[in-house]
């Protein structure tokens, strides 16, 4: 793999647009797996004083962390891909602002349950809890 990266980059001279975006969502989502698996929070969440548990046992499994992860993102990017529709419709560049707003998408399940788990937290049966 780190083969094939050097050879696009001496050939090129940079990494292509969705390459470059594959192998840093791979490298986040490595990260957030490693720590989540590890002990249950990364360097921030200890910060913060949360941990994540699965719904059943005190330890979420690999499938969890890797559900957790990737519909983490799920939310965010069907929001950039409504916004890019309105303001290609609309024909106006200016509404790319909202952009900014995409990751608080992740938020809206919460206002529609009593546990306010986000829809991440609901399909891969893992929540935050504080640690205090």
């Amino acid at each position: 793999m780190v083969v094939l990266l050097l050879e696009i980059i001496k050939k090129t001279g940079e990494l292509p647009h969705t390459l470059t975006s594959s192998v840093l969502f791979l490298a986040y989502g490595m990260y957030f797996f490693i720590c989540w698996r590890k002990g249950g929070q990364t360097l921030a969440m200890k910060t913060w004083h949360i941990k994540l548990i699965s719904f059943n046992t005190n330890h979420p499994n690999g499938l969890q962390l890797i559900l957790r992860y990737v519909l983490s993102w799920v939310l965010p990017l069907l929001f950039c891909g409504l916004m890019y529709a309105i303001s290609q419709a609309c024909e106006d560049k200016r509404l790319y602002i909202f952009f900014v707003l995409s990751p608080l998408s992740n938020f809206l399940p919460s206002f529609f349950n009593k546990k306010r788990l986000m829809l991440h937290e609901i399909i891969s049966k893992t929540a935050l809890v504080s640690t205090k």
